[in-house]
């Protein structure tokens, strides 16, 4: 026997159609029960639970029982009555496929008309873990990715708030590098979600989120920003146990592309808000200057000697060094300043913690300042 792989894309057979109602599922093995005892060549097919599955059953016993009629010299009542019933059943299924996309749809269109209302991204997250719960999942979590490492960022269980704030925590501590071992890098390769069938048949998973989480079966996609991954959401159904079809896959992998557009969105408004703010403030600068020059407002100047010119102002000094700093650079020191944990700075940027620690130490040699303390006050002197 063929055993199905761990790991697989949207484009895999295994989970073409939902799982089948409970209503429906008793009424199919009712049908195969008594097409079997009817039809000789009808074989049983045990416990059918997908509704590709038994839309595919029912046309098997629908065959049958036209042949049935086809070879008699007069109907029976038994072949008619099983015609019956097989398309009613199938009709049942197909009313019970199309109600649940287009739910789906919906909470996709509902999820995107939320999101797309936040204005800044470190609100986005936790709103989105939310939604992506909200797609019909128990469990949802947003992670980053940057310079190869997986670090959760958000999570959501609505029964649980507290365990999904555990999982984050467990995963924040322990960054997962990516490499091909894990299932994720498929998604990194692909750029398309996938489904994980059995954590427990991986070659490697994320330890240290899967012992907290206890989870065994997911569906993860991309959050893409121009063709790029800049993240993950995962998704279970955890405390329902159902089985994931295609259209889970799909919706959780519209999602992702959605979520990382906003992202993007967000974070090219906080950067112009940036440079408006920093446009502004070069506006009243000038408008300053020409005031002083029209004699508007006089700034007695300061005469000095040839030694005094040839030394250095205090001022200027750190002038100087805050050039010296990259845009980023400049970034962290001013959340430094503001009293942001390397945590906190590397989920505002999102980028990894390393990448913040990698900062720090690039503004303290710059800077020439030994500790965060000596380079807050240096930022709180340039900005006075």
């Amino acid at each position: 026997m063929t055993i199905a792989p761990v790991v697989s894309s949207v484009r895999s057979p295994r989970r073409q159609g939902l799982g089948l109602r409970a209503v429906d599922r008793d009424e199919v093995g009712d049908i195969v029960a008594t097409a079997c005892a009817r039809y000789p060549h009808i074989q049983a097919t045990g416990d059918v639970a997908d509704c590709t599955e038994a839309l595919a059953t029912l046309d098997t016993v629908w065959q049958s029982a036209v042949e049935a009629l086809a070879a008699a010299t007069s109907p029976d009542p038994r072949d008619i009555e099983m015609l019956s019933r097989v398309k009613s059943a199938i009709t049942c299924i197909q009313s019970s496929q199309a109600e649940r996309v287009d739910g789906a749809l919906a909470g996709l269109c509902d999820a995107v008309a939320d999101l797309d209302q936040i204005g800044e991204v470190t609100h986005l997250l936790d709103r989105a873990a939310i939604a992506a719960a909200n797609l019909g999942f128990d469990r949802a979590m947003i992670s980053s990715v940057n310079d190869g490492q997986w670090i959760p960022a958000a999570g959501h269980i609505d029964r649980d708030p507290a365990w999904a704030a555990e999982i984050v925590a467990a995963g924040r501590q322990h960054p997962e590098v990516i490499d091909a071992s894990l299932p994720e890098a498929e998604m990194l390769r692909r750029l398309r979600p996938i489904l994980v069938d059995d954590v427990g048949r991986l070659p490697r998973c994320y330890s240290a989120i899967i012992d907290v989480a206890k989870g065994q079966r997911y569906v993860a996609a991309p959050i893409l920003a121009h063709r790029t991954v800049i993240g993950f959401v995962h998704a279970d159904a955890f405390y329902r146990r159902r089985r994931f079809a295609n259209s889970d896959i799909r919706l959780l992998g519209l999602f992702g592309e959605f979520l990382g557009a906003t992202m993007s969105r967000l974070t090219m408004i906080e950067e112009l808000r940036a440079l408006h703010e920093q446009v502004d403030g070069i506006s009243a600068h000038i408008s300053e200057l020409r005031r002083r020059w029209s004699g508007q407002t006089y700034r007695r100047p300061i005469l000095t000697g040839t030694a005094a010119a040839a030394a250095p102002t205090a001022g200027g000094d750190r002038v100087r060094a805050a050039n010296a700093l990259t845009r980023r650079e400049a970034e962290v020191l001013e959340l430094v300043a503001q009293g942001a944990t390397n945590a906190q700075i590397a989920r505002a940027l999102t980028i990894s913690e390393g990448t913040v620690k990698g900062h720090v130490k690039h503004i303290f040699r710059k800077l020439g300042t030994a500790n965060r303390a000596e380079a807050v006050s240096f930022w709180l002197r340039l900005v006075s």
